[in-house]
């Protein structure tokens, strides 16, 4: 019995030492671990710290870019003054656009447009420069006051500049844009469009426009008039913009915009929002004064991106930059 006992004892003992020894050597692994764990986590939070610095900087310079883009777009007085009431929905997907909006003036014609360039942030900042200092070239330099010609120079000017040859698999950059000339002694306007058609309101008791498609409710009828199929870049087709012409009367409304908004995902069913509801939210919003229509106008636009997404559970977000300008006679 007394030997059974000591093999008990023994027995206990060497488990004893067997436990404490791999308790130690589990206490030293885990200080090894989390010595590991220490230094990864220094590392992350230093990348972290890092990457913040980075995206602190990026968006510095974006938003001091937001600035020199916003002063070189035309100023809300300057608008005000030469074509009188009117509005501008501009709304850039991220900080900067490749939307733009610009008017001129010179002599009695006033000179007006909406384009869309290639890509949205910073690529389409850079291209929406590029086009607006050619738009300023064309028309203050060389005071060419024709829609198609101005679009014929400005995309011959991007070809150049762009080194376009129209090779497979050569990014075409250029812009989609809907430009009008008004002659303020005669009221003729004049339309070119790349891509891009003008949209003209008017009452129904006065003279038709001869346009491509009509749209009409009770008091008015919308006047469709399209841009030619091909942008401001190199492209199979390369025709020269082809000029069309409506006289305008007092109370007669022009929109021009880009396809952000008719793009732009939402509603119920999660749909595009299409030309045709643009269409009848325009003809439903007529008010006395654009500002008010502007603001019907971004309240229809903010309802159909707060529909929740099923696939994010969340509301629908701006996919590409939207502007739209309206202007009454």
């Amino acid at each position: 019995p007394c030997v059974y006992l000591i093999y008990i004892v023994l027995f206990l003992a060497s488990v004893y030492v067997v436990i404490i020894i791999y308790a130690r050597h589990l206490i030293a692994k885990n200080k090894r671990l989390e010595a590991v764990i220490r230094d990864r986590t220094r590392e992350i939070q230093a990348k972290n710290a890092e990457l913040q610095m980075q995206k602190e900087d990026i968006l510095a310079s974006i938003n001091y870019a937001q600035r020199i883009q916003t002063a070189v777009l035309p100023s809300d007085d300057f608008v005000q003054s030469w074509l009188g009431d009117h509005f501008v929905i501009y709304r850039p997907k991220d900080i900067v656009s490749g939307d733009f909006y610009w008017t001129n003036v010179c002599s009695h014609y006033v000179i007006f447009c909406v384009a869309d360039c290639t890509g949205h942030g910073v690529p389409g900042a850079f291209m929406s420069m590029l086009c607006i200092s050619f738009l300023n070239e064309v028309v203050i330099k060389e005071k060419v006051f024709h829609p198609d010609k101005i679009l014929n120079k400005v995309r011959n000017m991007i070809i150049e500049s762009l080194k376009q040859k129209g090779l497979r698999g050569e990014q075409k950059d250029g812009m989609d844009i809907a430009i009008c000339v008004f002659n303020k002694e005669t009221a003729e306007l004049e339309f070119a469009g790349a891509n891009n058609p003008l949209y003209i309101i008017r009452k129904k008791d006065k003279d038709s426009i001869s346009s491509d498609r009509q749209f009409e409710n009770e008091d008015h009828i919308l006047y469709e008039l399209r841009g030619d199929r091909m942008p401001i870049s190199i492209f199979d087709t390369m025709e020269p913009f082809k000029r069309r012409s409506a006289n305008l009367q007092k109370e007669d409304r022009l929109y021009m915009f880009s396809d952000g908004i008719v793009d732009q995902f939402g509603g119920p069913s999660g749909k595009k929002f299409t030309n045709k509801a643009l269409v009848s939210i325009l003809m439903e919003t007529i008010t006395p004064e654009m500002k008010d229509q502007k603001r019907l106008l971004e309240e229809n636009i903010d309802k159909w991106q707060a529909f929740t997404d099923p696939r994010t559970k969340q509301a629908y977000s701006q996919i590409d930059d939207i502007c739209i300008m309206g202007i009454i006679i």
